[in-house]
């Protein structure tokens, strides 16, 4: 296993078998924090029958719980340090759009960005507030339109 410093993207694809430890990790947790509130978070390291506990800021227990929740559903999991800065071409790639419309997006300002030289760079924050944004208007005009599916009795009913 490598252990990143996060300099670059790191990809993890999950495997079957950690699909479904995953879900098992995430059931404990559930089971547990139910009962209990959680104090601390401990990761136990097993190597060779020495095991080291470590103890981890409870404060990464939410963004823990997300990677084991994409993971759980077999989906790939890249982890982007936040001051990252990305080309056009990758933000591009990331918000699943064409590398003019980003810079469209940029000119416009709905994204900060800077240039190095002639060329723009965005940072990963920036980046993923705005596919945030972007996925809350894609989700609020999704309801509306099942509300108005609804209201019309066009077939989309409960």
């Amino acid at each position: 296993m490598k252990i990143s410093t996060l300099t670059l993207i790191e990809e993890y694809t999950p495997t079957v078998e950690d699909t479904k430890k995953a879900e098992i990790v995430i059931k404990d947790i559930s089971n547990f924090s139910e009962k209990k509130k959680i104090k601390n978070l401990e990761l136990a390291l097993n190597f060779q029958g020495n095991i080291k506990n470590l103890q981890l800021p409870l404060s990464i227990m939410p963004f823990l719980m997300d990677i084991l929740n994409e993971v759980a559903h077999g989906n790939s999991v890249t982890i982007v340090p936040f001051n990252k800065e990305f080309t056009t071409q990758e933000a591009a790639d990331i918000l699943n759009v064409s590398r003019p419309f980003i810079i469209k997006i940029l000119e416009s300002g709905q994204i900060p960005f800077h240039k190095v030289g002639a060329h723009r760079r965005i940072k990963a924050k920036d980046i993923m507030a705005f596919k945030k944004k972007m996925n809350k208007k894609s989700k609020d005009a999704l309801e509306k339109l099942a509300k108005i599916s609804q209201e019309d009795k066009l077939g989309y009913e409960d």
